[in-house]
């Protein structure tokens, strides 16, 4: 059975489900040249699995793309992935965008195929070296996310309307002109999934605490980014809350997540220091901690912050 979208009814219910729980409530810079950046995530292991239609012109919410959006696991053995997926959350995740995308206006995003299998052909095309060059112990780079990214679009027959990044981390010299700042901005984030046409990729990095107010860094993680806001029992929206398909929670086959299972809430912090190995470290002030049952944290981590982003947007 192909991969479809999620049919009316379904959606509905979803929806339906959101208001019950109380949980759902530029520029165009592209990159130029196809150069992978040396650095790489290594995602901690999760211990604990869980089990159409544009975007909203509600600017305080928008979770449309949720129901639409495969939930891909990077650990299903149908995958056959090297090291079992455990450093395949990149491909993963860009791929569930690129699933939604190929549904709503760019076919050319997926191959044909019956079931998951597309999707999953996908993955390791994706992570292959002629795109990611995802290592399977150590994952993928956002240079080589930049790089690949814009290359795969633009062997489809797209392009690239906007390819932009925002985060601390380093991308390759042929990747500048995608960099819009060193912080990833919540608006940006919101206006890049609201976009009909548009993709938004998270890297959070897994921290440990090294001292009082003192963060070491010691792995990273890829997720999709599927929506936005909440409404509260008084129906208000939640600006600080986002909706994310975590490659390493099971996802939702050929069924709608559980809203309340991929919520996560972002907190800034106001003062700190970020270790982010090779004796080089960031200013914590201003950066969004993420938390919630969308990402569980394994054992070892104390903390998640929001590194860096990626958003794409698609023209024919």
């Amino acid at each position: 059975m192909t991969v479809h979208p999620v049919p009316t009814w379904k959606i509905g219910r979803l929806f339906a489900l959101g208001i019950i729980l109380g949980v759902l409530s530029v520029r165009a810079d592209t990159v130029t040249a196809t150069v992978k950046s040396d650095s790489t995530d290594t995602p901690a292991e999760t211990t604990t699995p869980d089990a159409s239609a544009p975007a909203s012109s509600d600017a305080d919410v928008s979770t449309e793309k949720a129901a639409a959006t495969p939930h891909f696991w990077q650990r299903d053995s149908r995958g056959g992935f090297e090291n079992e997926g455990r450093d395949y959350c990149c491909p993963v995740a860009i791929s569930n965008s690129f699933v939604y995308l190929a549904h709503h206006g760019f076919p050319s995003l997926l191959g044909e195929g019956d079931g998951v299998q597309p999707q999953i052909d996908l993955i390791n095309q994706l992570a292959s070296s002629d795109y990611f060059g995802t290592d399977p112990t150590t994952g993928t780079g956002p240079g080589g996310v930049l790089s690949g990214v814009q290359k795969y679009v633009e062997n489809q027959g797209y392009h690239c309307e906007r390819l932009e990044y925002e985060g601390w981390r380093k991308v390759g010299r042929n990747q500048a002109s995608a960099i819009l700042a060193a912080r990833p901005s919540l608006d940006w984030l919101k206006q890049g999934v609201r976009d009909p046409h548009g993709a938004v990729w998270l890297n959070i990095g897994w921290y440990t605490r090294v001292g009082d107010g003192e963060w070491k860094r010691i792995g990273g993680h890829w997720v999709t980014l599927v929506g936005y806001g909440a409404a509260d029992p008084a129906g208000a929206a939640d600006p600080n809350l986002l909706l994310i398909h975590n490659p390493a929670t099971r996802g939702n086959d050929d069924r709608p997540d559980d809203p309340a299972k991929d919520v996560v809430h972002l907190r800034q912090v106001a003062e700190g220091t970020l270790d982010t190995g090779k004796d080089s470290t960031e200013d914590a002030a201003g950066m969004y901690q993420l938390s919630g049952p969308g990402l569980p944290i394994s054992r070892g981590v104390d903390a998640a912050f929001l590194d860096a982003a990626v958003v794409l947007v698609v023209g024919s």
